[in-house]
């Protein structure tokens, strides 16, 4: 959040900053992501978590209820369904970075190959915050057309 606030329904909500040049970025410097969720159930095709956000958390208001649930498909894909209940308005954009080891044996995930086919991206400017413009990514560091190892790319 742009300079650790935003406006709802006519008022200023001022938000603990993450140390982000003056902003606030990944729900604040203890946001979800620092915190230990609770295991409601699991099984070897399913994992369903739960967090709870007292109102004032982070400077968000309401009180929030949030589940991450990861299920193993049939067709074996692994989808991520987030949910989220509050107690007044509030934003909420859950999101997922987690990164896996592919080769199911402990070892250096740089040496794993990658293949992807975005075709622009939208860089971040200085103050972590997305340009307007998305740009092309033939020919750069993130043009995954071609199977590339990741130490080479990281390397540049």
């Amino acid at each position: 959040m742009a300079n650790s606030r935003f406006s709802l329904d006519g008022r200023s909500v001022n938000l603990t900053p993450s140390n982000e040049a003056g902003h606030q970025l990944h729900g604040g410097p203890e946001g979800f992501d620092k915190r230990r969720w609770q295991i409601v159930s699991a099984d070897d095709r399913h994992a369903l978590f739960s967090l709870s956000s007292h109102d004032g958390d982070q400077g968000f208001p309401g009180n929030l209820t949030a589940t991450a649930h990861y299920r193993l498909t049939d067709d074996n894909r692994i989808a991520i369904e987030y949910r989220a209940t509050v107690d007044q308005p509030c934003p909420v954009n859950l999101t997922n970075h987690v990164y896996f080891n592919l080769d199911g044996v402990q070892s250096d995930v740089r040496s794993h190959k990658l293949q992807s086919l975005p075709m622009r991206i939208c860089p971040l400017r200085a103050t972590v915050f997305r340009e307007a413009i998305c740009k092309n990514v033939t020919l750069t560091s993130f043009d995954f057309a071609r199977r590339r190892c990741w130490r080479t790319i990281s390397a540049r």
